[in-house]
């Protein structure tokens, strides 16, 4: 998956979406997870990111929109 620019999404990056900072942990179309995230689990999802967020939410997201940014200040 691409943010809304055209770059791609990797499991690492800090993100924003919609005001909220997180944590790309599983990248589907990829076939990459993380430690807590194995893609075993997440794979019959078919594409898209898992973002963990700050505050310990998950989001599922299947397609890139334009609440999607990669961080800023993101070193990853």
């Amino acid at each position: 998956m691409n943010y809304w620019d055209g770059a791609p999404t990797r499991v690492g990056h800090r993100v924003i979406y919609n005001n909220q900072v997180g944590t790309v942990v599983l990248a589907i179309d990829d076939n990459e997870g993380s430690q807590g995230f194995p893609i075993e689990e997440w794979s019959t999802q078919g594409t898209g990111i898992l973002i963990r967020f700050d505050n310990e939410a998950l989001l599922l997201l299947n397609d890139s929109d334009e609440h999607l940014f990669r961080d800023k200040n993101d070193t990853a």
